[in-house]
């Protein structure tokens, strides 16, 4: 690399490779100069504006950094999801979105029209610019099969990226008829409502989290309650010094026979105990987390205030 393009080192380290013109510009190359690296072969012409040096092997990153280096471009979709680390196969076709199609077209690229640009909530991900988990879900649900959605959304929640109150939250906000993926993504989740999205662990995870994000302690999982005799149950979460249990309740594990029975019988149990307990549905958690915090630390409170 000659002393001159050493100028660009910074900006071919973080751009994984690529730069525009009118970087060249801005640290000291003259048009000619620009002119003679692209009849050399030295700098390589990506697209209308966009180089990328020889000496710099075009990987994924590099592909994708590209058309992301044009004004209101970013990634998205299939490649947002690689970037964010979801699990899946999210193919190798560089994928991006734009405000507007105009001269848009590039070989190689699959480019996408946003008619909510305003709602993108970008963030940078190895310098590259990118939508954010919330707006990615939904892009992805307009374009991948039912069980990519289905593994993306339970790696997202699973990785602590958004959880379903925030997800709804995204929804909401991009929620308009004719949007494909929001609505593919609203049935979706409708679907699995009342069921449980996650393995227990992980909901239980979610739940102490909103609770220790409202000043709350944050709760022991699977805490086990026993009497004089030996076991008498597993508390999903628990307060133990001040008896106070949250169970986490499901239609896939509690609207049938053998739990309608045992349930009650369960919960009188632990109340004889001195135990009091506050259930709740991943519907209250997912659209009423300020009701779960509220709920919880009354019950902290009246506790706190029966001990004393």
């Amino acid at each position: 690399m000659s002393p001159q393009d050493l100028a660009l080192a910074p900006l071919i380290a973080t751009q994984h490779g690529a730069f525009t013109r009118l970087q060249a510009l801005e640290v000291g190359f003259s048009d000619n100069q620009i002119k003679h690296r692209l009849r050399s072969g030295v700098w390589i012409r990506e697209h209308a504006g966009v180089y990328r040096h020889h000496l710099v092997a075009l990987t994924w990153t590099g592909r994708l950094m590209i058309p992301c280096l044009i004004r209101q471009t970013i990634a998205s979709h299939r490649s947002a999801a690689r970037l964010h680390g979801l699990d899946g196969s999210w193919g190798e076709a560089p994928e991006v979105s734009r405000p507007n199609l105009s001269g848009s077209e590039w070989p190689g690229v699959i480019v996408h029209r946003s008619t909510q640009w305003d709602r993108i909530d970008a963030i940078e991900i190895d310098g590259i610019p990118v939508t954010g988990i919330g707006r990615t879900l939904i892009d992805l649900a307009a374009v991948v099969r039912p069980h990519q959605l289905r593994q993306a959304i339970d790696d997202a929640f699973r990785k602590h990226l958004i959880n379903r109150a925030g997800l709804d939250d995204v929804l909401d906000r991009h929620a308009r008829r004719g949007r494909d993926g929001a609505g593919r993504l609203r049935d979706h989740l409708e679907k699995r409502r009342g069921d449980q999205p996650l393995p227990l662990s992980d909901w239980s995870n979610l739940v102490a989290d909103l609770l220790e994000s409202g000043g709350l302690p944050r709760p022991v999982a699977e805490f086990r309650v026993t009497d004089g005799f030996g076991f008498v149950a597993y508390l999903d979460l628990a307060y133990p010094d001040q008896m106070v249990g949250i169970e986490l309740d499901s239609k896939a594990w509690h609207f049938d026979a053998q739990a309608f029975e045992a349930d009650p019988l369960r919960r009188n149990q632990l109340e004889n105990l001195g135990w009091s307990i506050r259930n709740f549905t991943w519907s209250m958690y997912a659209k009423q987390p300020v009701m779960v915090q509220t709920t919880v630390a009354a019950a902290l409170r009246h506790a706190s205030k029966s001990v004393g």
